[in-house]
């Protein structure tokens, strides 16, 4: 057996414009919840805790955009 990894699938992220337009793709399917699914995916290049390379900005996209979620869709939990 062949033990090296297969590469995981990791979108270009754009400054924030990739998250932010997944982020915008929620509010257009209408969708009732949301998971994220990342926090220290370091390994995969998804990782949306403060980093040196982009600072606070997707921990930033995260709390508005969760924030709006829960003003249009009620209570739910964050």
């Amino acid at each position: 057996m062949d033990g090296r990894r297969e590469p995981g699938l990791a979108y270009p992220r754009r400054s924030g414009s990739t998250y932010t337009e997944t982020w915008e793709a929620v509010y257009e399917s209408n969708a009732d919840w949301v998971s994220i699914c990342s926090w220290n995916e370091w390994h995969e290049g998804s990782e949306i805790e403060p980093s040196l390379e982009h600072g606070d900005l997707y921990l930033n996209i995260t709390a508005k955009n969760a924030s709006s979620f829960k003003v249009h869709k009620g209570n739910f939990a964050i």
